[in-house]
């Protein structure tokens, strides 16, 4: 697929593999982002979404991770050959940091490494032979691919540095952290919370279904619940084994519950799942600090919902403690069922109390002003561009 290109634009293949249709996620707004600033071409494993798909000047949709160098390699090949300034941006998968490590080292052209995940939350997922492969990979781009990138994009806590190599002066570092898309609702949050005496408070998790995302302490806290009455809204989706396994156990613990309203919603699109958190009151990001990715990322989630004026209890990480400052804007939870059940609890007292909840609601938005998406991309693409412009 092609479309118009811009003579004053430079150029950038970005390596993407998969890019789902969700607006406020990292991986779309990249494309926004590096579309607005240059001509775009995109290497992907799947079908850009629609809107993305009338930004960029060409797709091309690869078969195999290692036909992404390929493509990538002629691509650049023929815009060098019609003098045009181009380099590689590729994301944290160690597959994609190949392409682009095998782009400079063949053509010259510059090099960006994007960071907004950890490639630990692969392997995490994987067993026997394919995670030993994959683990010396990772290890071998770590060690000897990553630190011939012109630039790495650290999209994580900054503390994520401590388990990568250490980057040279002809590295640049851009530090950069996740937006929020602003929540299109018909109702008004403040005029929605002024009604919170009159109606159930609601709760919302939204995300992937799973015993690592702290699914069971939100279980249990639920099983013993006798407070004022709530509303658990659960959105994810509930195809595979697991999750439905976790689902079935919301319903047990939840049954015969009179304080506790359980909707399960499964996946719902974009616009629904943002419609249901500007209706809530209290948002939910449990996570497990054992795997190292959720460690160090920002969730976006927390983002959001803190710009909505919700309530957000959290768990403790580097992550959610450089957006949330505890009491404050916010709650945070230490990484036990105990410690979820008492940041729940936290969160219902202080939506009990007016003032106190207008003035976390309050804060929680004013932490997040100016953190739009418009405003990161900005940011990133002046970074971009000093960079290609550099020699």
């Amino acid at each position: 697929m092609k479309n118009a290109r811009d003579r004053n634009k430079d150029w950038a293949i970005l390596v993407a593999l998969t890019v789902p249709n969700r607006a406020n996620q990292v991986r779309y707004q990249r494309i926004v982002a590096l579309a607005e600033a240059f001509n775009l071409i995109v290497i992907t494993s799947s079908p850009l979404p629609e809107k993305l798909q009338d930004m960029v000047v060409e797709t091309h949709i690869i078969t195999n991770n290692f036909d992404a160098w390929r493509k990538t390699r002629d691509n650049v090949r023929q815009l060098l050959a019609n003098d045009k300034k181009v380099y590689v941006h590729t994301q944290y998968v160690p597959i994609t940091a190949l392409t682009g490590y095998l782009s400079k080292r063949k053509f010259g052209c510059k090099w960006v490494y994007d960071l907004w995940d950890h490639p630990s939350l692969i392997v995490q997922s994987q067993r026997g032979p394919k995670k030993w492969g994959h683990s010396l990979l990772t290890a071998i781009v770590k060690r000897w691919v990553l630190p011939k990138a012109d630039a790495w994009i650290i999209a994580m806590h900054p503390a994520v540095m401590g388990i990568l190599p250490a980057a040279p002066v002809s590295c640049q570092l851009i530090f950069i952290r996740a937006g929020y898309t602003r929540i299109q609702t018909a109702n008004d949050n403040a005029a929605n919370a002024k009604k919170l005496a009159k109606r159930p408070l609601r709760m919302v998790y939204a995300g992937p279904i799973m015993v690592q995302r702290g699914m069971g302490q939100i279980i249990r806290w639920a099983a013993a619940y006798n407070g004022r009455e709530v509303e658990l809204n659960i959105i994810g989706s509930l195809e595979t084994s697991e999750s439905k396994a976790i689902a079935e156990r919301f319903e047990l613990s939840c049954k015969g519950n009179p304080h506790i309203i359980l909707r399960l919603h499964g996946e719902l699109s974009h616009d629904e799942t943002q419609r249901i958190i500007g209706l809530s009151d209290i948002g939910l990001c449990p996570l497990d600090t054992a795997v190292l990715n959720y460690r160090f990322a920002f969730p976006i989630k927390v983002i959001e919902q803190m710009r909505e004026g919700l309530i957000v209890v959290a768990t403790k990480t580097h992550g959610t403690k450089a957006l949330i400052k505890d009491g404050e804007n916010g709650i945070l939870a230490v990484n036990s069922a105990d410690g979820m059940a008492l940041g729940l609890d936290r969160a219902i007292g202080v939506c009990c109390t007016p003032q106190t909840h207008q003035e976390m609601r309050t804060a929680a938005i004013m932490a997040q002003e100016g953190c739009d998406w418009g405003t990161v991309n900005r940011q990133l693409q002046k970074e971009l561009t000093l960079l290609l412009g550099s020699k």
